[in-house]
Order: structure tokens, then sequence, then C-alpha cells
């Protein structure tokens, strides 16, 4: 099964085919070749995803505009899980997964009043607590909303930590998806270089020093590995330390 692209009278049309072999003596190294034209329906799954992208794009300036502290965040955070995992060479369909895992990761923040997310003092213990209910509130927010592949799973994972003492599940080690531990060390990364309206963003080599120093215990130190050699490559990232 395959499909492929035909070009007739300087049109393109889109097939499925099948392709079976026939095992009939009188058909010998003969095969039967089934097509279906899947021109509209490729067409229409084009639209729906330029759609369902551009709906995935605004929630994230949506979330990030809640926040003014985390402006660009969210789409940093993606374009730095991506990078890592293009680098780590996971399949296409795992990486767009990923990338809107990566936009939608804090929507949740959405119930978190802005007073307590621009607030510079440090949080006190129930504020700390209505802060980690951001994730189940992602979780609600996301979970009746079709996606291909587990995105939910990966925003539910991203704050658990290899050695089991993240939130909110506590998992530890395999049982935190890839993906999770990519947008984990992205997100964390991003926070630390990214400049706020109140501080100067860390250098990148700083931000990749205490990432390192949590490795194996927090954070995957072969996603730390890749995000090493992608920042070698990344020169623009250094805009982001400086407070506008």
């Amino acid at each position: 099964n395959k499909e492929m692209r035909l070009e007739f009278n300087g049109e393109h049309h889109d097939y499925h085919v099948s392709v079976v072999a026939l095992k009939h003596s009188g058909y010998k190294q003969s095969h039967l070749f089934v097509m279906h034209d899947i021109t509209r329906l490729k067409d229409a799954q084009g639209r729906h995803n330029r759609l369902m992208d551009g709906i995935i794009t605004t929630l994230a300036r949506v979330i990030d505009k809640h926040d003014p502290h985390c402006e660009h965040h969210s789409e940093r955070t993606r374009e730095v899980a991506t990078a890592i995992a293009g680098a780590m060479g996971l399949p296409r369909e795992r990486v767009a997964a990923l990338s809107m895992a990566a936009l939608l990761a804090t929507i949740g923040q959405l119930y978190i009043p802005a007073e307590m997310l621009t607030n510079m003092e440090p949080l006190t213990e129930k504020e700390e607590l209505v802060l980690r209910e951001n994730i189940n509130n992602s979780v609600e927010i996301l979970k009746d909303l079709e996606f291909d592949g587990p995105v939910i799973e990966f925003v539910q994972q991203k704050n658990e930590c290899l050695d089991g003492s993240g939130y909110p599940k506590g998992i530890s080690g395999e049982s935190i998806h890839q993906e999770s531990r990519i947008l984990s060390v992205a997100n964390a990364f991003v926070a630390m270089t990214s400049s706020r309206a109140y501080r100067s963003g860390k250098p990148i080599k700083e931000g990749l020093v205490i990432l390192i120093s949590e490795a194996d215990g927090c954070y995957d130190r072969q996603v730390i590995a890749a995000l090493f050699h992608v920042a070698e490559n990344h020169s623009d990232w250094v805009s982001w330390q400086q407070v506008k």
C-alpha cells in the first residue's frame, strides 16, 4: 500500500495504490495494481490540517499573552523541542505530535490568575499547588480533542522526572514518553534563556550547564546531549536573552 502523485494535463492527482502479487500459475511474476483517486480527500485533509494548525497557533498566542512575562515561550519551546527531536532522529509523525504538544503544554495556565503568574515574590505553598494544577487543567481542556498521536500524554508528563520526583503522577524512567522528556528539557531551557520584564535571560552555555547538572535526576542526559549539538547551530537564540 502506497500513496503516489501523478500529473495529467498539468494537474496533480493523488492516488492510493495497492499492489497484489498474483500467485496463479498462469500469471507468473505478475502483479495487480489497484488505484483509488484520493485527490479530493487529500485536499480536504490539507485544509483541515491548516485550519487545525492555525487554531493551535492562535491558542499558543493567547496562552503567552495571559502571562506577559512569558512572551513567545510556547513558540520557542516548540522550536527547541522539534530541533532536539530532529537531532535524535525521531520519525516525522512523532515530531509533529511533539510540536503540537509544545504549543499547548501550558494551556492550563489560563485557569491561573494573571496576578499570580506575574508575581515576582516567592510563591506560597498554596500558590505552588495552584501552579502545579496547571498540568491537570491542561489535560482537562484538551481531553475531548482528537490528535494524531498521544499529544495529551506528552503534555501531562512534561513535569515528570526520571527519578520519579516529578508530578502529577510521579512516574519515572522509561515510563515517561521520550517526547515528554524532550519537552521537559526544551521548556526548562527556554525558561532559563529567555528574558523577562524583570531580568535578562541566562547565557545559553550557562543554561546548558544547569541542565546537565540535573541530568539523570530530573532530565534525560541523551536529550540534553542533543540540545548541546543543536544549540551550536542556533546563534539566533542569543537574542532571547535581551530584555525588551
